[in-house]
């Protein structure tokens, strides 16, 4: 699509959105998210634990919030990117009420 990475296409995809989450914390994030902190908007991490990785994650980029995935602290909105390899009815779970304008799956079997 005339990207050279996933971060340039998150970033093209969401722009004008007021906030951006991502669940996932792995290989996949850390190659979006300095695209995507370039947009001056919230972004928030949405993680199963905060270990090491996520820590360092939190130190690299520390305008980025990390929330815990079994419990966000405040409403979801704006643009998801899908970026951990979980099921689609666990995220559909994860998302109840929350109303997302813009979802990107980058996972590799996305239903």
């Amino acid at each position: 699509l005339g990207s050279q990475s996933y971060g340039s296409y998150c970033r093209r995809k969401l722009r004008g959105l007021k906030e951006i989450n991502i669940v996932g914390s792995g290989h996949l994030t850390q190659e979006i998210l300095p695209w995507l902190n370039k947009l001056s908007v919230p972004v928030r991490v949405h993680v199963r634990s905060k270990n090491e990785r996520v820590m360092a994650l939190q130190a690299q980029y520390p305008r980025v919030r990390i929330e815990s995935l079994e419990a966000p602290e405040s409403e979801i909105r704006g643009g998801l990117v899908i970026a951990a390899p979980l099921d689609s009815q666990r995220i559909n779970d994860w998302l109840g009420c929350h109303e997302v304008s813009t979802v990107l799956d980058l996972r590799a079997e996305s239903a």
